[in-house]
Formats: C-alpha cells, sequence, structure tokens
C-alpha cells in the first residue's frame, strides 16, 4: 500500500525539521543560546504560517462543499427560502 500524499507530505516535513534541528547550536554552548533561540522562533514562526495556510484552505474547501449543498438543496426542492435567495 503506498502512502497518501498527505502522509509523505508529513514525511518530508518530519525529515527538514530534522535536518534543522542538526544545525542548531550546541545547547551546552552559553554564548550560542541567543543564536539557538532566534533560529528555532523564526522555525516556528514559519511553522505557524504553514498551518494557517492549511486552516484556511480546509475552512475554503468545507465552505465550498456547504454552498454546493445549499445549491443541490436550492435546485432540488424547488425552494424559494432565504438561503435561494441570495444563490
Amino acid at each position: 500500500m503506498l502512502p497518501s500524499s498527505l502522509q509523505v507530505w508529513r514525511i518530508e516535513k518530519m525529515r527538514a525539521k530534522r535536518a534543522f534541528e542538526a544545525t542548531l547550536p550546541a545547547l551546552d554552548d552559553m554564548q550560542q543560546l541567543p543564536l539557538r533561540q532566534r533560529m528555532i522562533e523564526e522555525w516556528e514562526s514559519e511553522e505557524w504560517k504553514e498551518r494557517e495556510k492549511e486552516i484556511l484552505g480546509v475552512h475554503d474547501e468545507r465552505l465550498d462543499l456547504l454552498e454546493q449543498a445549499v445549491l443541490v438543496r436550492c435546485w432540488l426542492g424547488g425552494n424559494k427560502g432565504l438561503e435561494c435567495a441570495y444563490l
């Protein structure tokens, strides 16, 4: 069984994160801790931006499905109610 594209994407993300973590300065180097913290914060900021895009994409997909369902309901039911008036 082949993995889905979502599974492949998640595996690639985990690999990228491991590669990033390997580039971080060591925890026992006190002089490099600010650099390490900044690098991690930048990585996390990018992860949040990607997650927000994912959430917006899912939201848009769900909204499209809802609009299609309302259209089908209006079309099949011959409904002239308020929800159909704006379509």
